[in-house]
């Protein structure tokens, strides 16, 4: 909206000049060449305030849909932005990430790939529980008293266990091998969360120098437009220094205004990225998994 309010400006101002120049150029007073310039300047500006048109619509159908609505439902009145911008911290505490739910997921699948560990291990043990009934059961009780006396020593099922050919075995590495993999990848996860974090914080922290920088020359371009505008109309110089400053003019609020929305989409970026704000009171009390 910002945008097509600047592109609006322009407009009008470009029609006011184009006014002018078309009735001095009926006196005889501009030549044809001034009059087409004008006239390009203020057609350019319209089909660039034309595509900012098309560009809002969009968005807001896509906003109809994320309200369940139809396009035709919904309108978004124009208004201009109240918001506030977040005030950013020097510092925020890493135990923020907790939240992400890449990490929630991550640390989870550690979690359980230690159990994994536990389980495999478990199958080096016998199988066997005392019934109600004062016997003995398990899945190989069955066979226990066909079995030669050399494994009746060791119990059926520790048997099976050291003559399994090495499975238990290969259960056991292969599930430390996976709880390994699982510890690796929630490392990255922590790491990538943790680049992302101070990427925005770098990049918000940098803004506000180059916004500061960048109103300055919107500042500067601005009068200069302004100084440029006077002297034509004194008949000191030719419409295209005027047509020149104007468009530096209208690029530097063009420019200011996309380092603004930047500001703002990095903000949000950055609220993302900590799993929703800074506030350590936020964090959940729920306590972290031990892991072996």
């Amino acid at each position: 909206d910002q945008r097509i309010a600047l592109y609006q400006q322009s407009i009008d101002a470009y029609s006011g000049y184009l006014r002018v120049i078309n009735n001095k150029y009926q006196a005889g007073s501009e030549d044809r060449a001034t009059l087409a310039q004008a006239q390009n300047q203020l057609a350019s500006t319209r089909a660039t305030a034309l595509d900012y048109q098309w560009q809002r619509a969009q968005l807001e159908h896509a906003i109809a849909l994320l309200l369940g609505k139809t396009p035709s439902e919904f309108s978004l009145p124009v208004a201009p932005l109240q918001g506030t911008l977040p005030s950013i911290p020097a510092a925020v505490p890493g135990t923020l990430l907790q939240r992400r739910p890449d990490i929630a997921y991550a640390e989870r699948n550690v979690a359980a790939a230690n159990a994994a560990v536990g389980v495999a291990i478990a199958g080096y043990f016998p199988d066997l529980s005392i019934s109600a009934s004062g016997g003995f059961s398990s899945s190989v009780l069955h066979n226990l008293f066909s079995l030669p006396q050399r494994v009746w020593s060791l119990g059926p099922e520790l048997s099976g266990t050291v003559l399994d050919f090495g499975a238990t075995s290969a259960e056991v590495n292969q599930a430390r091998a996976s709880y390994d993999a699982s510890v690796a990848t929630y490392r990255q996860t922590v790491l990538t969360a943790i680049q992302g974090v101070e990427d925005d914080l770098v990049e918000l922290n940098t803004l506000q120098q180059e916004i500061a920088a960048q109103q300055e020359a919107t500042t500067a371009a601005i009068e200069s437009a302004r100084v440029t505008r006077n002297q034509y109309d004194a008949g000191m110089i030719d419409y295209l220094d005027v047509a020149t400053t104007e468009n530096t003019s209208l690029s530097s609020r063009q420019s200011l205004l996309s380092l603004q929305s930047t500001q703002w989409v990095t903000s949000v970026a950055l609220i993302a990225a900590l799993g929703g704000g800074w506030d350590s009171s936020q964090l959940p009390d729920a306590p972290a998994a031990s892991h072996q």
